[in-house]
């Protein structure tokens, strides 16, 4: 984790705060390309992220081609209308938020045995009896190891 002087983090707090999120943003980029972002279901269990990722997903593809992205876990907290601040001026409205980024280098699987028994599978399974979508194909297992994270507050 790096510091920012205008956000000091107890990294203890950051821990707390990314267990009690269910989703993040997985962003990657293949090579020569622009960037892919997906809302992901994840578990991070000490440096591993562990993803559920569907086959078919362009950011899948993205990370197969260049395994360093980043993953971001936020959590939307409230609003400020720029109209508490200045009437005239809307440009003063404020979003609050928390959010961790994590710059990390992923690996992956396709095999079905990569999955099961997972604790993200266990947390983020639909119910038994659930159907799948028209069209679903079998999954991709991403990991991933947190490398450095940051927080930032607006």
């Amino acid at each position: 984790m790096y510091e920012s002087a205008n956000y000091p983090t107890d990294p203890a707090q950051v821990d707390a705060f990314v267990a009690t999120q269910r989703h993040g943003t997985l962003i990657a980029t293949p090579p020569g390309g622009f960037p892919s972002v997906s809302l992901l279901p994840f578990v991070k269990t000490g440096d591993l992220i562990e993803l559920h990722c569907v086959q078919a997903d362009p950011t899948f593809a993205a990370l197969q081609r260049n395994p360093l992205v980043t993953f971001l876990v936020s959590d939307y907290l409230t609003w400020t209308p720029h109209d508490f601040v200045d009437e005239r001026d809307a440009g003063r409205a404020t979003l609050h938020f928390r959010a961790v980024a994590y710059e990390c280098e992923a690996a992956w699987s396709t095999a079905p045995d990569a999955v099961r028994g997972r604790q993200l599978v266990r947390r983020a399974a639909p119910p038994a009896g659930c159907p799948a979508p028209a069209g679903a194909r079998d999954a991709g297992q991403v990991q991933g190891r947190a490398g450095r994270s940051g927080r930032a507050q607006a």
